[in-house]
C-alpha cells in the first residue's frame, strides 16, 4: 500500500528532520557539563534508599524523579556520555511533535507548525535536549500531560486520557518542582473547562495525583527548607523576562523581525475577534510560574532560571504566535516555515556560536589543552576541577598523568591563600592555570605575580585556560589600558591624597580615613562588554592593621557594583610589603550601557599609619564568550 502524506505532515517531517539532525550533531563527542557530573557521581550507590538519602535529599535541589532514573540506567548502559544523553535527546525529539498536535488541536495546524519550528532549532531547547538533567524531560511529560488533558476538555472522556493525565501529572511532578507548580496549574485549569457531568471523575484524577505525590512531600520540605541557590545564583531583576524573549530568539536581529511579521499578520485576521480560551490558557499557564519564580526569588531566595521556565515554554510560543490564521495561503505559511527554519538554524550556528560554546565545556578541554601544551614538562599546573572528574577522564581516555610534575585538582571555591602557597612554592618556570567562572578572578593577578606573562590564553564557555611564564615574552593579557602611581610625586588624576611623599613611599598618616582616589570614565576605554578591570593596591603594613581598598562602578548615579577588599585576605607579602588584588570581570557586572564610570579609593578604616607604595588600575580583554550560552555575544567595539 502506497503512503501519502499531505503538504502539512511533509513540513512536519521536514521541521522534525531538522530537529533531529541538530541535536544528533556531534552528539557522541560531547562532554558531560558541570551539574551532569554532579548528577552522574549522584548514581554511585549501592542502594535506592541511599539514592534517595543522600543522592537526592541532601545533594540534590530537585525532586528524586530523574536521578533515580539514571542511576537504574547507569546500571544497564554504564557512564557511557552518548548513552546517557540518548533518551534526553530523544525526548527533546518527541517534543516537537507533541508541541504541533498541541497547537493544533489548540488553534490551527498553522500554530502548530511554526511553534513546532522554535521546538526543533531555538538554543533554548537544544540545549537542555542534550543535558541529563530534568528540563527536557520536564518539557516532554509536561507536554504528555496536556495532550491528554486536551483530550478531557475537549470533551474526549476516554479512559486512556485520564489514565495519560493522571501518569504524566505524577511523573511532571516527581521530575521538577516546577514541573509540580506546572501540574498543579494545569489540574485546576481543568476544573473550569471540564463539562460539569465529568467533574466527578476528574476530581478522582486529582486526588490520584496528590496521593501518589505524597511520598515526595518530605523530600520537598527537606529540600525546600534548605533555600534556594543564594551561593551562586544570584537575585533577577525585572529585565529578566525581557532577557529570556531576547534569549529565546537568538539576540537576533532577523528572529525578532520574523516574529513580528508573524504576530502582525495574527492581529491583521484577528483583532476584531475574541480571545480563545486556549490563548488565554496560554496566558496564565506562561505568566503564573514566571511570576511566582521571580517573586520568591526577589523576595525569598533566588531559584529562578531559564532551565525553570521551559516546561511552560510552548504556551509563550502560543501566546506569540496563536493568532496565526488558519485560512491563509499555504505558500505563505510554507515560506513563513522555511524562513524561520533558516533564520534560527543560521543565527544558532553563527551568531550563537552554539557548537562551539555548548560542545566545548572546561573539564573535558582542560586535560586536552594541557596535553596539547608544550610547556607542560615544566610547568605548574593549577585546575579548578574536581578530582572525580579528573579521575573521570582519566580512566576513560587512559590518559597518564605522570607528566605533571605538580598538579592540584581543586574545588571550584578554591581560596586565595592556598592559590598564593602554590604560586610561592612553584619552582617551575612555567604556570598552567584552568580557571572557571566561580573561581575568584584575583588568582590571576596572584600567577602574575612571579609569572607575569600570559603566552597561551583558550577561552571556553564560564571558564579559561592560561599558560604563563617568567620569560619576558608577549603577554596576552597585557593591559590595553593602565594607570599607575609609584607615589613618588602627584599627579593630577588623583584625588583626596593627603599624603606625605617620602623616599621610601607615600606616608598615610594616622587618623586619616580615606586615601588617593582615582575615577575614570569608561566610555571611551572599553573595547568590549565583557573586557577585565584590574586594581593592586602595594604598601607597607608596619602596625598590621588592616588596609581596605574600595571598588566600584557606577551608570551615571546608580550604583551597579561595590566592593571593599581586605589587606588581610587576598594579598601576598614579600617581607613587610603587601598586596590588595581586585579583579573585575565586567561581563559579572549588569551594564546598562557603556556609559559607565570607575572609581578606586582607599579606606583607612582602622585610622593607622602605613606607607603607600604603587597603585595600579589596569584594563585588559576579557573572555567574550564569558556567559555567551545564555547571553548575547558581542563583538569589540572597535
Amino acid at each position: 500500500m502506497k503512503l501519502k502524506f499531505t503538504f502539512e505532515e511533509k513540513l512536519l517531517s521536514l521541521i522534525i528532520l531538522i530537529g533531529v539532525v541538530l541535536r544528533f550533531y556531534h552528539l557522541y563527542e560531547m562532554p558531560f557539563m558541570h551539574d551532569e557530573f554532579s548528577a552522574l557521581f549522584r548514581t554511585r550507590f549501592d542502594s535506592f534508599s541511599e539514592v534517595i538519602s543522600i543522592g537526592v535529599q541532601e545533594g540534590d535541589t530537585h525532586p528524586p524523579g530523574v536521578q533515580v532514573f539514571l542511576w537504574l540506567y547507569v546500571k544497564l548502559v554504564g557512564e557511557n556520555e552518548f548513552l546517557l544523553k540518548l533518551p534526553f535527546v530523544l525526548m527533546g525529539v518527541l517534543s516537537i511533535p507533541l508541541v504541533y498536535k498541541i497547537g493544533k488541536e489548540w488553534f490551527n495546524k498553522n500554530v502548530g507548525l511554526i511553534s513546532a519550528v522554535f521546538i526543533a532549532t531555538s538554543q533554548y531547547v537544544l540545549t537542555y535536549s542534550v543535558i541529563i538533567r530534568p528540563y527536557i524531560s520536564g518539557l516532554f511529560l509536561g507536554l504528555l500531560m496536556v495532550y491528554f488533558w486536551t483530550g478531557l476538555v475537549k470533551g474526549k472522556y476516554r479512559v486512556k486520557n485520564y489514565i495519560g493525565f493522571t501518569v504524566f501529572a505524577v511523573l511532571s511532578a516527581y521530575n521538577h518542582h516546577f514541573g509540580m507548580l506546572f501540574t498543579a496549574i494545569v489540574g485546576l485549569t481543568g476544573l473550569l473547562l471540564v463539562q460539569k457531568g465529568q467533574l466527578g471523575k476528574y476530581f478522582f484524577s486529582g486526588v490520584v495525583i496528590v496521593l501518589l505525590y505524597l511520598p515526595n512531600l518530605s523530600i520537598f520540605l527537606s529540600q525546600l527548607g534548605q533555600g534556594g541557590l543564594d551561593g551562586w545564583l544570584g537575585k533577577p531583576d525585572l529585565y529578566f523576562p525581557l532577557n529570556y524573549i531576547k534569549y529565546i530568539f537568538h539576540f537576533s536581529g532577523w528572529s525578532y523581525i520574523m516574529a513580528l511579521f508573524i504576530v502582525f499578520i495574527g492581529l491583521l485576521y484577528s483583532w476584531t475577534k475574541k480571545l480563545s480560551s486556549f490563548y488565554i490558557v496560554s496566558l496564565f499557564w506562561f505568566f503564573i510560574p514566571l511570576l511566582i519564580g521571580l517573586v520568591y526569588s526577589i523576595y525569598v531566595s533566588p531559584v529562578i532560571q531559564y532551565s525553570m521556565l521551559i516546561f511552560t515554554f510552548p504556551y509563550f510560543l502560543f501566546i506569540v504566535f496563536g493568532l496565526y490564521p488558519a485560512k491563509i495561503s499555504q505558500k505563505v505559511t510554507t515560506a513563513i516555515v522555511l524562513l524561520l527554519l533558516l533564520v534560527n538554524v543560521s543565527t544558532l550556528i553563527v551568531n550563537r556560536k552554539h557548537y562551539q560554546i555548548l560542545y566545548e565545556t572546561r573539564h573535558l578541554q582542560f586535560l586536552k589543552q594541557i596535553n596539547k601544551v608544550e610547556q607542560k614538562n615544566e610547568a605548574s599546573i593549577l585546575i579548578a576541577n574536581h578530582p572525580r572528574i579528573n579521575d573521570f577522564y582519566q580512566k576513560k581516555y587512559k590518559w597518564d598523568f605522570n607528566y605533571i610534575n605538580y598538579f592540584e585538582g581543586v574545588s571550584d571555591e578554591i581560596e586565595l591563600k592556598k592559590v598564593e602557597e602554590i604560586v610561592k612554592n612553584s619552582k617551575q618556570p612555567f604556570f598552567i592555570y584552568g580557571g572557571q567562572s566561580l573561581a575568584k578572578p584575583e588568582i590571576v593577578q596572584i600567577i602574575q605575580q612571579k609569572y607575569p606573562y600570559c603566552i597561551s590564553n583558550k577561552d571556553y564557555y564560564a571558564s579559561h585556560l592560561y599558560v604563563f611564564s617568567k620569560e619576558n615574552n608577549n603577554d596576552l593579557l597585557k593591559p590595553y589600558f593602565i594607570e599607575t602611581n609609584d607615589f613618588k610625586a602627584s599627579k593630577v588624576n588623583w584625588k583626596n591624597i593627603e599624603i606625605d611623599y617620602e623616599s621610601s613611599g607615600a606616608l598615610l598618616e594616622a587618623e586619616k580615613e580615606w586615601g588617593p582616589a582615582y575615577s575614570i570614565k569608561l566610555a571611551t576605554l572599553l573595547k568590549h562588554r565583557n573586557d577585565v578591570l584590574t586594581v593592586k593596591l602595594e604598601f607597607k603594613d608596619t602596625l598590621k592593621k588592616d588596609l581596605l581598598l574600595v571598588t566600584e562602578i557606577k551608570h551615571q548615579e546608580s550604583l551597579l557594583y561595590y566592593s571593599v577588599s581586605s589587606s588581610s585576605d587576598p594579598n601576598l607579602k614579600e617581607g613587610d610589603h603587601s598586596i590588595i588584588y581586585k579583579t573585575i570581570e565586567l561581563s559579572g557586572v549588569k551594564l546598562p550601557s557603556k556609559d559607565i564610570s570607575f572609581t578606586t579609593y582607599i579606606w583607612n578604616k582602622s585610622k593607622s599609619e602605613f606607607i603607600l607604595k604603587n597603585y595600579e588600575v589596569a584594563i585588559r580583554k576579557g573572555n567574550p564568550i564569558q556567559y555567551g550560552l545564555f547571553e548575547p555575544i558581542l563583538e569589540d567595539y572597535e
